[in-house]
């Protein structure tokens, strides 16, 4: 059957009488026999049962609400009747005591009144003394009278006097006068003020050399009457006037965060800075100028045995100070230019730099180029375009027609061109470094053909002649033959990239190696008791036991191994001596 009771105990009796209703209800209309007329009524008698029982709880729980509120009305009354009880009786009391002799009192005004009409019109007799000899007989006749009206009076006249003196005293503003060594430097109008006040001078104070300052100060409420009210700016500002022979505000001087020292005018200074500064800015939107030291100048509070003269602190950020000035080589240096760059002689270079070895530099190689730096170092950033030569390639092809060793351009190379967008960070004029940040090709490098011959007829190249031919095709002497130390045992002759670079006699190849440390691509030629070195070229056109003729092509310069720049190092040698180039040519 659907209905199926489950006895727990969580079922209250409400539930159990529904269901017990229902089971009737299922009973006496089997749900076997369905019918719409019977639905009808199942469902009529379940609404009926339900609203009747809802109606029953409810007016159960009314019932209660009722009687709690009964119960509290009932309390409310008995309180009210007693408070009115209390007060009737009071009442009473206070008529008792004071209605006779108030009736006493108003019957000797109507005397006095009376005494006055009397003798108003009869000069003969004194009114006054008469009202007062009337009044003073009635005082000590109704001593009892002054005495119930004092013991009802004088409290509530001495309530009025203390409500009085209260709300004068609390009408009336107080305020904290602050005082420092007995000076008085300002009233507030809390604590809280003072506190903000000291936490102003010192969040602006410098403290060096472990020094500290504390705020020594004497504090003392006061009417505030016509005095006026400073706040923690103020306040602070006072202190400081007040107590300027320990602290003192002026204006600060650091250099990569440590504090170098204070003005109280800043003038000359942020002038000689600005001075530094000036010879750089051009104007040039694309060009930053700053100093290379992280340099602020800041306002605030210091000790004053901190502050210095003006000048003396001017003077001191445009002076030089000990210690070693570096250069940073780029693409391109040689001894020479970087002497000039940096105002000295090559002599001077070769000195502050014993340890360095200038037979060949390399970008970010470092140089000593002075003993005193600037104290401050300005540095300045400029993007510029260039447009740059793109290097063609050269395709090699064999031809067996030609003989051996020889070459011949097929096609020629063109070179391509690029522009570059250039970032150029200079430090007191002199250039450190070169970054492309952005490169635009404008044409392309057009490949250079060369048929290099493979035909060999079996003769014998001979040894050289003694007599040297110019090693490049153009070019010039970038760097000579220096035999003391620091040595250069050769030569170097710049050009572009890609120069032919020739064999300067006949003979045999007998060392081609490609290296990117010292020589770089090198090649060694034996001529018969003497050899010649070609290095950092940028590829070799021979190989070891190749024969070559004087004037042949032999490599292509380049700037490979230990250099900075597109050159040949040419070297003459006999055996583990080498000699100056130039006697032989």
């Amino acid at each position: 059957m659907p209905f199926k009771s489950k006895n727990n105990n969580a079922r209250n009796n409400g539930s159990r009488k529904t269901e017990s209703i229902l089971k009737t209800i299922y009973k006496r209309y089997n749900p076997e026999k369905v019918t719409i007329k019977g639905l009808k009524n199942f469902f009529g008698m379940v609404f009926y049962k339900t609203g009747y029982d809802v109606e029953m709880v409810s007016l159960k729980i009314w019932k209660k609400i009722s009687k709690v509120l009964l119960n509290v009305a009932a309390d409310v009354f008995s309180v009210a009747k007693a408070v009115a009880v209390f007060f009737d009786k009071l009442t009473d009391t206070i008529l008792d005591d004071l209605g006779e002799p108030l009736d006493r009192v108003g019957s000797a005004f109507a005397g006095i009144s009376e005494i006055i009409k009397e003798t108003k019109n009869d000069k003969s007799i004194k009114t006054g003394k008469l009202l007062k000899k009337y009044i003073r007989e009635g005082l000590e006749k109704h001593k009892d009278l002054a005495k119930t009206l004092y013991s009802y009076v004088g409290p509530l006249v001495m309530a009025g006097i203390f409500c009085i003196v209260v709300g004068f005293t609390m009408s009336r503003e107080y305020a904290i006068q602050v005082s420092l060594d007995g000076q008085d430097i300002g009233v507030i109008n809390n604590y809280t003020v003072l506190k903000n006040a000291d936490k102003i001078i010192k969040n602006k104070l410098v403290s060096t050399n472990e020094q500290t300052w504390e705020l020594d100060s004497d504090i003392k409420m006061v009417s505030l009457g016509r005095k006026e009210v400073v706040n923690e700016r103020q306040l602070a500002n006072n202190i400081l006037r007040a107590s300027d022979e320990d602290i003192i505000e002026a204006t600060g001087l650091y250099v990569d965060g440590e504090f170098i020292g204070a003005v109280k005018d800043p003038t000359l200074l942020n002038n000689a800075l600005a001075s530094m500064k000036a010879p750089y800015e051009n104007g040039d939107p694309n060009r930053t100028v700053k100093f290379v030291q992280d340099v602020s100048v800041l306002d605030g509070i210091f000790f004053a045995d901190t502050v210095v003269p003006d000048k003396e602190l001017a003077d001191l950020v445009v002076s030089e100070v000990s210690g070693a000035k570096y250069y940073t080589a780029v693409s391109g240096d040689n001894p020479w230019n970087i002497a000039k760059k940096n105002g000295i002689t090559t002599s001077t270079l070769y000195a502050l730099n014993p340890d360095n070895d200038f037979s060949g530099l390399w970008p970010g190689d470092v140089f000593v180029v002075g003993a005193s730096v600037p104290f401050l170092q300005v540095q300045y950033v400029e993007r510029t375009t260039r447009q740059v030569d793109i290097p063609y390639t050269v395709k090699e092809e064999k031809d067996k027609t030609m003989t051996l060793g020889t070459r011949k351009v097929a096609q020629a190379g063109v070179k391509g061109l690029k522009e570059e967008l250039v970032e150029s960070v200079y430090i007191d004029g002199v250039l450190q470094s070169e970054t492309v940040v952005q490169s635009t090709v404008l044409s392309q490098p057009v490949q250079e053909i060369v048929k290099i011959g493979t035909y060999w007829n079996g003769t014998i190249i001979e040894g050289g002649s003694g007599k040297l031919t110019w090693p490049t095709a153009g070019g010039y002497v970038s760097r000579g033959f220096v035999g003391q130390y620091p040595a250069h045992n050769g030569v170097d002759i710049a050009g572009p990239y890609g120069t032919y670079i020739l064999a300067a006699d006949s003979g045999v190849v007998t060392k081609a190696l490609y290296t990117n440390v010292g020589y770089g691509v090198y090649c060694i030629i034996e001529h018969g008791g003497y050899q010649t070195l070609y290095g950092h070229c940028s590829r070799l056109l021979v190989s070891v036991g190749q024969q070559v003729q004087k004037g042949q092509i032999i490599a292509y310069m380049g700037s490979t191994g230990n250099s900075t720049g597109n050159h040949l190092h040419f070297e003459v040698k006999r055996g583990n001596v080498r000699y100056n180039p130039y006697s032989w040519f």
